[in-house]
Parts: C-alpha cells; sequence; structure tokens
C-alpha cells in the first residue's frame, strides 16, 4: 500500500496554548526540548546562532513566534519571562514569589 504524500513541517515551531500559564509553560518546554529557547523580550528576527552566527529562526517561523509572544504577553505578562526561565530550570519557588535566577 501507498503511503499517502503527507506535508513535511518546515516549521520548528510547536503550537502554543496561550489561553493558560499551564499551556504557556509546555510550550516553553517543548521550545526547550527542541534547542529553540531564547529570552521571551528578545526579537527572534534578531536572534543568531552561538555557532555560526547565521539567523536562529526562519522568516516563517519569525512570523510565528511575534504573535505568539504578543498574545503571551498580552495575556500573562510579568509571567511570561517567569515560565521562560522556570522552563530552563532556571527558578525555584512558586510564581507568585518573586522570581529569582537560581545561584
Amino acid at each position: 500500500m501507498p503511503t499517502p504524500n503527507v506535508p513535511i513541517p518546515t516549521s520548528r515551531i510547536p503550537d502554543c496554548d496561550t489561553s493558560t500559564v499551564e499551556g504557556m509553560r509546555a510550550w516553553f518546554d517543548a521550545m526547550h526540548a527542541r534547542g529553540l529557547m531564547f529570552h521571551p523580550e528578545d526579537s527572534p528576527e534578531q536572534l543568531v546562532t552561538g555557532v555560526d552566527g547565521r539567523p536562529a529562526f526562519t522568516k516563517a517561523e519569525c512570523e510565528q513566534l511575534g504573535p505568539i509572544m504578543r498574545e503571551l504577553f498580552d495575556k500573562h505578562g510579568d509571567a511570561v519571562c517567569y515560565q521562560a526561565l522556570a522552563a530552563i530550570g532556571g527558578v525555584d519557588g512558586d510564581e507568585d514569589e518573586e522570581c529569582q535566577p537560581k545561584p
């Protein structure tokens, strides 16, 4: 039986449930697992890889990331940076506490 033609995804950016903190955290966890983590206040268009200085994201990926990040900040404010830092294991404690990086 022939294999159906299934489009191959060209974007490495996972879908994001921006409606909840849990959805946002799952997205940051997925981004981190894929090696795509970046500081949420940085512009994806300006990020380069540390290996060869090439853009970290394609134009299409940047076009996906922009709306995701705007919606996350609009809905969750300062929790966005906290959840990004938590996804890389950079904070301890509750989100309600002041966000302090691990020593």
